[in-house]
Parts: C-alpha cells; structure tokens; sequence
C-alpha cells in the first residue's frame, strides 16, 4: 500500500521549530519584538539542527552567525537582536568555549535564565497597555456581537 502523503499545512520539509507554550508566557518572550521572535526562532532551530535533538546539548556550544540566518535583516540588527537574545537569558556565550583565535564567531549555549526574566517597569508599563487593548477590543466585539444579535431578534 502507497504511503499516505502528509498534509503539509505548513510545508512539508520535515523540519520544525517547537516553541514551548511556557517561553511564550513569560516576560522575557513578550518583551521581543516581533523580528527578534523571529530571530530567537532561528537561533532554536540552528541549535536544535546542531544538537540532533539531544538533550545534552553540544559542549562546545554552536555558532550563530548572520550569514545562516533565514529571516530578512540587516547584518547589524541581526548582531543586536542576538545580543539581546543573550541578555534575556534565552542563550549564553561562557568565556570557556570561546576560540580564542581572531575572526571566529562567538560560539553559544542554550540558558533558562529567561525563566526568571522580570520585565522592567517600561516594558510592563507597555505589556499591560497591549493587555488593555486586547481586552477592550473582545469586550468591544461582544458588545456589538450581542447588539447585533438583539436586532436580529436572537436571543
């Protein structure tokens, strides 16, 4: 019998990026910008492709350069989204498994530091005023849903 082909809703290459709904939630994800997701993503997916997937993880870290990167930005942002990647805590660059010869890239480790992220009064001061707006916006919704609904004489 034929092997059934796959759906492929979503391309059909194999290879995935999983995202735990956890990082989503906390603090250090919903500051990101979106474009630094988008990096933050292909960083993942550059350190799973290295790690084959195995929990411990390569030693030696893994390099992560502009030039491997699959989103659309300039080499300069691309420096400053990953350096801000590190300063969330999503990766880390420990002095032990640097080359120390010029002209390598820095090498990286996975870090959970992100778990312990708290936003800065700033960045909860405009978390909470997205929160706000999404709020008004469904509470918005349903009003009119209900009013609607009311005009067409369904209860």
């Amino acid at each position: 019998m034929p092997k059934k082909p796959a759906l492929g809703f979503y391309g059909t290459g194999g290879q995935f990026t999983l995202i735990y709904r956890e990082m989503r939630l906390g603090d250090a994800y919903r500051v990101l910008t979106p474009k630094q997701k988008l990096i933050l993503i292909d960083m993942i997916r550059i350190y799973r492709k290295v790690s084959l997937g195995d929990k411990n993880y390569p030693k030696d870290g893994f390099e992560y350069v502009w030039e491997v990167c699959e989103e659309d930005v300039s080499e300069s942002a691309f420096y400053l989204m990953r350096q801000r990647l590190v300063d969330l805590g999503f990766f880390d660059y420990p002095p032990e498994i640097q080359r120390m010869r010029a002209g390598t890239a820095r090498r990286f480790l996975p870090s959970r530091e992100w778990a312990g992220y708290k936003a800065t009064p700033s960045e909860s001061k405009v978390l909470a005023g997205r929160n706000k707006a999404k709020k008004t916006r469904i509470e918005d919704k349903q009003r009119r849903l209900a009013e609607f609904r009311a005009s067409m004489g369904d209860d």
